[in-house]
């Protein structure tokens, strides 16, 4: 094998430019053109000890490698060109590669297995510099040096092959068959695996910022993250809303914060969890009602985002169940009455699903269709017919896919007017305390104008009592009216009241009693009611939500005269009529 004189690289048989440095290779041997015009066809010719290279014996020096040839002994190891010996045929030519395994080293040294070395050795320091001058050759820097003297550190007579050899035949062979004199045996080669590793390592720096990336990096945990439920959809964990998942995680960062996702979005609402220092937890998820039904896929990730490789596949199940709502409750039942509403709420259905609804286990009738929302919500007001039977009642729900309420609704049918429900025609409830007034269009049985306006007090009571009715005057203390009687008399009357009256589903009835009755005459007589006697009687129904309308009546009394001045007595016929009274 070959090298280059300038950089070592080895040649292909026959280079005289190498291919590593791009620089001229030093004749080896001279061809018949070298040779013309020369004095070696003239006289004698030998090859150079060192090199190999044909020289005149003539020659001063090796005009390949600048040897001195006429020193004492030199000319004695030149084989001349003109011995009767045929010359031998050169071995053709052959790469490196392909070089006998274990050329000798010289005496001193072990054999050197050649088919280990990656690199050649390094030259000496004299074919570092330019070579000389050859015929033909031109100095690929540009200059043509002479040889003033032998290479530095020469000594006459040496030999740089092994005692006994001789160089090769000249031109044929490698210009280093061994390492020339002064070089020592290369190293062995060294396997270029930790170059890579060192190498993956430093990329992972340098995209990572620093050892404590690359660090983390090398480290990196891989979590994972089982979770169990209280049922099993196929073999994925499942429950329904308002149920428990338990979630367990091992090989997170320790002592970090762990977030969830459900879907890859962060779920909202749950646990604040950490990891222990060994970068495990535990920890119960509710199922809500947000959580969609169908299948779902649950993660965790701790505060340096590393998660499982996969999410586990949960399942939320169906569990419908609904609550009706109503502005008149009878205890702690919404109650309702004809002609009123229940608000039903459903959830947990099949999502967008048809829904039927129950009354005591049978189809509700002349309900118009529902269906669930994409959430498997529904939202209905249900009015209550007049052949709803005055009653508890049981509401329950199911969706086209069969899924049905395992609990009903309970709620309760009462008369109009109870439980705080309007009366009839929307009269206020029977519970309910509101004040009328009231207008009496009457006249007594003379014919005389007997009409006046007052109040009326409607009180209500706890179910199922209904409302009491009284006048303002009916509070058993004394009250007094002004008034004149013929002959320019004038009197004072004073009455004590009491009262007596009802309200209930609409229907009013008030009886106004004068418990005491006494005239004192402008004249100083004074005349007095015997018993008590009834002031003022109403009985009335409501029209609509704020009117009421009815009948009127008022008995007649006799009141006797102490002295008789100008009266026996005074007395008060019966009077009758109608009156009407609003909120």
């Amino acid at each position: 094998m070959e090298y280059c004189v300038y950089c070592q690289a080895p040649l292909a048989p026959g280079d005289r430019v190498c291919q590593n440095c791009g620089r001229m290779q030093p004749l080896a041997e001279f061809d018949q053109a070298t040779m013309a015009g020369s004095n070696l066809g003239t006289v004698g010719a030998a090859p150079c000890p060192r090199c190999g290279t044909l020289a005149a014996s003539t020659d001063p020096y090796c005009r390949n490698c600048g040897l001195p040839l006429n020193s004492t002994g030199d000319q004695a190891t030149r084989r001349s060109t003109t011995n009767s010996q045929p010359t031998p045929t050169p071995p053709p030519p052959s790469r490196w590669q392909n070089q006998p395994a274990t050329p000798a080293y010289p005496a001193s040294e072990q054999a050197w297995n050649q088919e280990e070395i990656l690199t050649p050795p390094p030259p000496p320091e004299w074919v570092q510099r330019p070579p000389p001058y050859q015929p033909g050759m031109t100095d690929p820097q540009g200059n043509f040096p002479t040889m003033s003297g032998p290479p530095p550190g020469w000594q006459a007579g040496s030999n740089p092959y092994p005692a006994g050899g001789a160089p090769p035949f000249p031109g044929t062979g490698p210009r280093y068959t061994m390492p020339p004199p002064g070089i020592s045996k290369p190293q062995a080669p060294r396997s270029r695996r930790p170059f890579i590793i060192a190498a993956i390592v430093l990329v992972a720096l340098i995209i990572l910022g620093g050892g404590g990336a690359a660090a983390f990096l090398l480290t990196r945990p891989t979590p994972t993250l089982s979770v169990t439920g209280p049922t099993q959809s196929g073999s994925n964990p499942a429950g329904a809303p308002d149920t428990k998942l338990h979630v367990s995680g091992a090989n997170y960062t320790s002592r970090s914060l762990i977030t969830f996702f459900l879907d890859g979005k962060s779920l909202q609402g749950t646990p604040t969890v950490q990891t222990d220092d060994n970068g495990s937890f535990a920890a119960d998820l509710t199922i809500t009602d947000d959580w969609l039904l169908g299948q779902h896929m649950l993660s965790a990730k701790d505060g340096k985002d590393n998660g499982p490789k996969n999410a586990v596949a949960v399942v939320v199940l169906a569990a419908p169940m609904l609550t009706i709502t109503s502005q008149y409750q009878q205890g702690n039942t919404p109650a309702g009455s004809a002609g009123t509403t229940f608000t039903l709420m459903g959830k947990r259905f099949a999502l967008s699903s048809q829904i039927t609804l129950l009354l005591d286990g049978n189809p509700l009738a002349g309900q118009a269709p529902i269906t669930s929302d994409d959430h498997g919500r529904v939202q209905v007001d249900i009015t209550i017919g007049t052949d709803w039977s005055q009653a508890q009642h049981t509401f329950t729900a199911k969706d086209a896919q069969g899924n049905q309420t395992k609990s009903g609704a309970q709620v309760v049918i009462v008369p109009q007017g109870v439980a705080g429900t309007p009366g009839p025609k929307g009269a206020p409830a029977d519970n309910e305390s509101f004040t009328l007034i009231v207008n009496v269009s009457a006249k007594d049985s003379q014919g005389d104008d007997a009409s006046f306006t007052q109040g009326l007090n409607i009180t209500g009571q706890p179910d199922p009592a209904g409302g009491t009715v009284c006048g303002p005057d009916d509070d058993g203390q004394p009250h007094t009216f002004t008034g004149s009687v013929s002959s320019g008399v004038t009197y004072t009357e004073t009455v004590v009241f009491s009262c007596k009256g009802t309200y209930k589903s609409g229907h009013l009835t008030y009886t106004e009693t004068a418990v005491s009755d006494k005239f004192t005459l402008s004249d100083g007589d004074t005349c007095t009611v015997r018993g008590f006697y009834v002031y003022g009687q109403f009985d009335g129904t409501f029209t609509d939500a704020s009117n009421i309308n009815g009948t009127y009546r008022r008995a007649a009394f006799n009141a006797p005269c102490q002295r008789g001045i100008h009266f026996s007595s005074l007395f008060r016929n019966t009077a009758q009529g109608t009156w009407t009274g609003s909120k």
